[in-house]
């Protein structure tokens, strides 16, 4: 299309004269997938707690706020983990990388 406007003229009954096709994705899904998933920061530890009694299966990635990881440890399949990272006091960002594919990602607050 290379002109600003145009002008269409056709029957209002003809339903099918212009039909739009989209291929591809046009956003990101939302998915509840950390729904079921508590975190958060206390003093300087990170608490990781399942909200629906499911096993926490999967590995844990503590990035700062420049996108380096500081701290990865592993879920050991109970419904509650305490983490010791030993972080300075800050914003950091937690990726759980769950067994079944999911990736829950929460923002926590470190105060020492």
């Amino acid at each position: 299309l290379t002109s600003d406007s145009y002008t269409f003229n056709g029957a209002q009954s003809d339903t099918t004269r212009f039909v739009l096709i989209i291929n591809g994705t046009t956003g990101i899904p939302q998915t509840n997938a950390g729904s079921g998933i508590l975190v958060y920061g206390y003093q300087s530890n990170i608490y990781i707690q399942s909200k629906n009694g499911n096993p926490l299966n999967g590995k844990v990635i503590i990035d700062n706020l420049m996108g380096v990881a500081v701290y990865r440890a592993t879920l050991n399949g109970t419904t509650r983990q305490v983490l010791y990272p030993y972080l300075a006091s800050g914003v950091y960002i937690v990726q759980l990388r769950m067994k079944d594919g999911n990736i829950v990602v929460k923002k926590v607050v470190i105060e020492r």
